[in-house]
């Protein structure tokens, strides 16, 4: 999981990209509810995410939705991973760069990422 985040930050050239597989891999959330992720879902002193959306690709458009089971979920993070990056610590650094309605993990160009072309934009 180490190796893969740092590569994909390196790639992209975006630091959170690191954060962003470590805490997807971490909390178990699905695709859509990851690219949906706005800084108010996420509670950094209890470590908590709260899925209340996602997002959904058809072939023509990204739509927002209910989650998986039209409810709300609540997921957890460590404060380390087992390799020992505190991802506390870089949740709290992102959330500092963005207001509390953005999107944590947006596409390259802003908005939601698709999952199509996910891999060659990052």
């Amino acid at each position: 999981m180490h190796a893969l985040a740092r590569a994909t930050a390196d790639t992209s050239g975006v630091w959170w990209r690191k954060l962003e597989v470590m805490l997807v891999a971490s909390s178990g959330l699905r695709w859509g509810e990851h690219v949906a992720l706005t800084a108010d879902g996420i509670d950094l002193g209890r470590r908590r995410i709260t899925v209340h959306r996602q997002v959904v690709e058809t072939r023509s458009a990204l739509r927002l939705k209910l989650p998986k089971g039209r409810r709300r979920r609540v997921t957890m993070f460590p404060a380390r991973t087992p390799g020992g990056v505190d991802l506390a610590d870089l949740a709290e650094r992102r959330l500092g760069e963005i207001d509390t309605t953005g999107l944590v993990f947006p596409a390259s160009r802003g908005g939601w990422a698709r999952r199509s072309n996910y891999g060659r934009n990052t």
